[in-house]
């Protein structure tokens, strides 16, 4: 006991460190048969995995087996160290034929999930051993710091998702500038021509009132067509001044920020820029000084 805290003996630490590290790695390579040696030091120590995989021959591929010949013979390696100076080895060459038997005997029996576990875990203390006390420290710290990180980014909202559809947009736009835009250069739009982003872009900055909606749903579109007091005036003939109603339909990346919104410039700033043109699907004179259905635009 030290200032009311339970202090670990080195023996408990180094035993939990070895249970922390299995079971971390124990989901990466449960049911591996081949490898299992060199993915263990590749994972604990990756900078230094390469030149201690040579030095032990521990094969890329080895078969299980192979990896739990070279963790008894790298167990009787340290024990042999431990007591080359030692007058009484008895003891401790006890220690090793035990360890020993522990390796035959999982060689021999029939596998199962548990003796595949606990043939892992006996690889996995091995890889332990070679790396070192302080890369497994600086793995687990590691593994702890990604987890840490995976959980933080899960946990922010996501982002917004773009709606890819197709939108109306229905502007109120005077007589001189709709004859101003032209079609391939030579006359005035029509009813179903296609028209340029960069046209579309005039009109929106000349419209006294605009509206943007979903071109999905066209009892929508039709009735608030039909709400608008138009003639079958030809737009060329009439005077400058008078009001043209155009609805252009046109497939947006984003049409969520465009559906509703009251502010001409963010409309413009979300139409394509692909070169996708869009579709004049309405072109008529508004009758003179008529305002009938246009307490649903927005006005400038």
């Amino acid at each position: 006991m030290n200032n009311g805290k339970i202090v670990s003996s080195p023996e408990q630490v180094i035993e939990d460190l070895y249970q922390e590290v299995f079971y971390t790695i124990y989901k990466q390579i449960k049911g591996d048969r081949k490898g299992v040696l060199s993915r263990v030091i590749h994972l604990l120590a990756p900078d230094k995995a390469k030149e201690i995989c040579q030095r032990f021959q521990i094969q890329n591929y080895g078969s299980l087996s192979d990896d739990l010949s070279i963790s008894s013979s790298i167990s009787s390696g340290v024990i042999k160290i431990l007591t080359k100076h030692l007058k009484d080895k008895k003891k401790y060459e006890d220690i090793l034929n035990n360890l020993l038997k522990v390796f035959k005997e999982l060689l021999s029996l029939p596998k199962n999930e548990e003796i595949e576990k606990m043939e892992l875990y006996q690889i996995v203390a091995i890889g332990i051993l070679i790396v070192g006390v302080p890369s497994c420290v600086i793995y687990l710290q590691n593994q702890k710091e990604e987890q840490k990180e995976k959980q933080n980014h899960q946990s922010l909202p996501l982002p917004p998702q773009k709606v890819y559809a197709r939108i109306a947009l229905r502007l109120i736009v005077p007589a001189s500038v709709v004859r101003n835009i032209k079609r391939n250069g030579k006359r005035n739009i029509r009813k179903d021509d296609p028209i340029d982003v960069s046209q579309i872009e005039t009109l929106i900055e000349n419209a006294s009132y605009f509206l943007c909606t979903s071109a999905e749903n066209e009892t929508i579109t039709d009735s608030i067509d039909q709400s608008l007091s138009t003639t079958n005036e030809d737009i060329t003939n009439v005077s400058e001044e008078r009001e043209v109603y155009v609805r252009i339909n046109i497939h947006v990346d984003d049409a969520e920020k465009m559906i509703g919104n009251k502010v001409r410039y963010t409309l413009k700033t979300n139409l394509p820029t692909d070169g996708r043109q869009g579709t004049v699907r309405q072109l008529a004179c508004l009758k003179y000084l008529s305002v009938s259905g246009l307490e649903k635009f927005n006005r400038i």
